[in-house]
């Protein structure tokens, strides 16, 4: 192999976008902060995000919004001072097309858990309590449904924004746990899901192949 290519290949990659005139160009995240939208919600535009925006008086300190390549529900909010990322960090979480985005500073291990089937009679203190185990939690949402009639109704979906402690990773936190009576399933982004149905990786339920008991209803045949 050339020296050349070999001396390419070993340099660090960077960060690369589409600025607001379509040139690439490499975010600072100095003055930048991650926009993490619903991918059910897609596809996605720069205009979408900066009303979202304008709805909670920040657009005065956004620079630019751009789409960080792939996956196309995640953007690039770039600030105009590293003031104006500290004011606009505070928001925790935006609704962009109607659904949860988070806000997070990628120069923190910060990170947005979705925390699916809990109970309705469990506090958001309780779950704030529950994952202050694994970090500094900023704040829980409950996420609304979308379909027209029912757009203040709530649904058993809860999304957490928490700072992740030093000694702790994504992978240690459990996919499927008990808070309470209840068995909770948790999703994180980067982190491959686990079927609550037959326990195995990389799908979730609505795509396992376990069959279910026709007596009980289960998979797990507690017949």
């Amino acid at each position: 192999m050339p020296a050349s290519v070999r001396h390419r290949r070993n340099q660090p990659k960077k960060d690369v976008v589409f600025g607001p005139d379509n040139y690439a160009t490499s975010v600072d995240y100095d003055v930048s902060l991650l926009l993490y939208a619903h991918p059910d919600g897609c596809p996605y535009e720069s205009l979408y995000f900066k009303q979202a925006l304008e709805e909670r008086g920040l657009l005065p300190h956004v620079d630019y919004v751009v789409q960080k390549g792939k996956p196309t529900n995640v953007f690039a909010l770039v600030l105009k001072t590293v003031e104006d990322k500290r004011i606009v960090a505070d928001v925790p979480a935006l609704r962009v097309k109607g659904r949860y985005c988070a806000v997070v500073d990628p120069c923190l291990k910060e990170t947005t858990i979705k925390v699916h089937w809990v109970p309705f009679n469990v506090s958001d203190e309780t779950l704030r309590e529950v994952f202050e185990e694994y970090g500094v939690v900023k704040e829980v949402i409950r996420e609304k449904c979308i379909e027209k009639g029912f757009e203040d109704t709530e649904s058993t979906t809860r999304h957490i924004s928490i700072c992740l402690e030093n000694n702790y990773l994504k992978h240690r936190i459990p996919h499927l746990w008990n808070v309470g009576e209840a068995r909770v399933n948790i999703f994180i982004p980067g982190r491959q899901p686990k079927c609550s149905r037959c326990l195995k990786m990389h799908h979730g339920r609505y795509h396992s192949q376990e069959k279910r008991c026709p007596t009980c209803g289960t998979s797990k045949y507690a017949c």
